[in-house]
Parts: structure tokens; C-alpha cells; sequence
């Protein structure tokens, strides 16, 4: 009885982890296609009820991923593994709903006549998206090293573009607002793709504010 307990525990143990890693993957992949389908909305030649629609499906999909990604991560969080795919579902969450706070802008945008500036915020969130989706592949393991190149550099390169094009060739000032506040909604989701990574990598250590969830 002990032997087959000390089997049951150990294939527990080796299962636990692959199910959190799986639906990990899952959510991570949601966000991926959602991120694919807002940077569509940004193309200034793309057909806007057909993205929006896209949108909306991909919204749906990622978000019944993260609850059940949710749902079995948080039932514990006893060992450091555990705690650390917490704290990629967490920074995950961060940044989704840094993109989602920006989708009120959206119509505004579509309306402005900045074409080059909708094609730069498209190009930018494409890349997220392929970070996001290269990402995914370090949970094919238990423990991984991830390494990332930051955007840092591109996100401050369209905050300047879009502070330049305001103050060269504004527009309403709604607008002009919409531009700026969306360059930096990206620049912040991704430094949280950054702490996505540091999260996935096996070097990192927990953070410590999951045991107070």
C-alpha cells in the first residue's frame, strides 16, 4: 500500500505540473491569435467590421483559457513550480488587460488619416504577438532558459513618432490622445511580456506576493 501510495504521489507530482504547463500553452496561445486580431484592427486597410468580429471570438476564446488556466493554478501553491506558473499566468493577465484597455480607442484611430502611424502600432503588436508565441514553446518542459530581445526600443521609437506627429500635425485632440495614450499602453504590455519571460525561466526565482493569494 505504501509503494503504490508513493507511485500515485509521484505520478501526481509529474502530471500536476504537465496539466499546468498545458494549459499555460493554451492561454498563451489565445493571446497570440488575440493579439494577431487587434493588430488587424490597426491596419488602416483592413475591412473594420470583419476585425472587429475577429476580435471578438479571440477575446471570447482567451478569456475561457485563462479561467481555466486560473481555475487549476491557483488550487496550490505549496512548492516554488508551482508559485512560478502563477506568476506567468499573472504577468500574462497583466498584459492582456493593458491591450484590452486600449480597444475604447479603436474608432478613433480607424478615423484618423495617420496611415503610417497605424501601420507602425500594427508592425509593433504583430512582434508582441511573435514574442508571445515563441515564448509558448518553453513550457514544452518542466524547466527551461528564456531568453527574449527586448522591444523596449520600438516602443519608445512610436511614442516619439506619435509626439512628433501631434505636435507637427495634430489632429482633434481626442485623437491625439488616443494615439499617445496607445503608444504607451503598449510599451507598458510589453514590459509585461518581459516579466512573462522572466517568469518562465527556470532561473527565476517565485515572486513572493503569490502566497498572498
Amino acid at each position: 500500500a505504501s509503494l503504490y501510495a508513493g507511485y500515485a504521489g509521484f505520478f501526481a507530482w509529474i502530471f500536476d505540473d504537465r496539466v499546468r504547463r498545458l494549459l499555460l500553452a493554451e492561454a498563451m496561445g489565445g493571446f497570440t491569435a488575440y493579439l494577431r486580431a487587434k493588430a488587424t484592427l490597426y491596419d488602416p486597410d483592413t475591412d473594420g467590421p470583419a476585425a472587429f468580429r475577429a476580435l471578438i471570438d479571440t477575446h471570447a476564446t482567451l478569456v475561457d483559457r485563462l479561467q481555466a488556466a486560473r481555475d487549476v493554478l491557483y488550487a496550490r501553491k505549496n512548492r516554488p513550480l508551482q508559485t512560478k506558473r502563477i506568476d506567468t499566468l499573472i504577468a500574462l493577465l497583466d498584459a492582456f488587460e493593458t491591450m484590452m484597455s486600449g480597444d475604447a480607442d479603436f474608432a478613433l484611430l480607424r478615423r484618423s488619416r495617420r496611415r503610417e502611424l497605424k501601420r507602425r502600432i500594427n508592425m509593433l503588436v504583430n512582434d508582441i504577438a511573435d514574442r508571445v508565441e515563441t515564448l509558448t514553446l518553453a513550457l514544452r518542459r518542466r524547466r527551461t532558459t528564456v531568453a527574449i530581445r527586448p522591444l523596449g526600443m520600438q516602443c519608445q521609437a512610436l511614442i516619439a513618432a506619435v509626439r512628433e506627429t501631434n505636435a507637427q500635425d495634430p489632429e482633434d485632440p481626442a485623437t491625439n490622445h488616443a494615439f499617445a495614450v496607445t503608444a504607451s499602453k503598449l510599451a507598458l504590455a510589453e514590459e509585461y511580456v518581459c516579466a512573462l519571460a522572466a517568469a518562465l525561466d527556470g532561473a527565476t526565482p517565485p515572486a513572493t506576493h503569490v502566497a498572498e493569494l
